[in-house]
């Protein structure tokens, strides 16, 4: 979701400087929403440097002020995964699978027991799949891809995500045949 008052900016300065204005706002939700959605779309330019800066400011941010509560939680876990991400666009896969494992833990949930289900945990399992993919390990990619399939269904995931998860499952039984 792209924050309302998000608009576009001639530079990373003016865009810096519009980061700084919001950290000091009263509605810490607005702040971390325009933050993180200033990110995205630096990440997805290929700013990835700046992208980074602000994924990073939007966590200190979230980090910094409130109470502990499930909202927080996510939103965190979010940032995390989208940290994930950046590193592996990097070709940094080590340092995006951390990131990527971070985030379900973060929501409370154990990577080896799995007793917990979110959209959250989902996404963290599809991004770890993709980072085992990367790294050709297509046994472990396929594992987390059922796993964020299972997921999504038992989240009644809407129809993009979960038919993104089989299109992940086809491109891992594509390569083991």
């Amino acid at each position: 979701m792209i924050a309302p008052q998000l608009r576009v900016f001639r530079s990373h300065s003016e865009t810096s400087q519009w980061v700084q204005l919001m950290t000091r706002r009263e509605s810490i939700n607005e702040a971390k929403e325009a933050i993180f959605s200033i990110d995205d779309i630096s990440s997805k330019q290929g700013y990835l440097p700046a992208g980074m800066k602000y994924i990073e400011c939007a966590l200190k941010i979230a980090c910094s002020k409130g109470e502990e509560n499930d909202d927080k939680k996510a939103f965190i876990s979010k940032i995390l995964n989208n940290i994930g991400v950046v590193f592996l666009k990097q070709g940094m896969f080590e340092e995006a699978k951390e990131h990527h494992e971070l985030a379900p833990n973060h929501l409370g949930y154990n990577l080896n027991q799995g007793q917990k289900s979110s959209r959250e945990v989902a996404d963290s399992f599809k991004k770890l799949g993709n980072v085992f993919y990367r790294l050709s390990h297509f046994d472990d990619a396929k594992d987390y891809f059922i796993r964020s399939l299972m997921r999504e269904e038992l989240c009644g995931e809407e129809d993009a995500a979960v038919a993104s998860s089989l299109n992940n499952l086809g491109s891992i039984y594509s390569v083991l045949g």
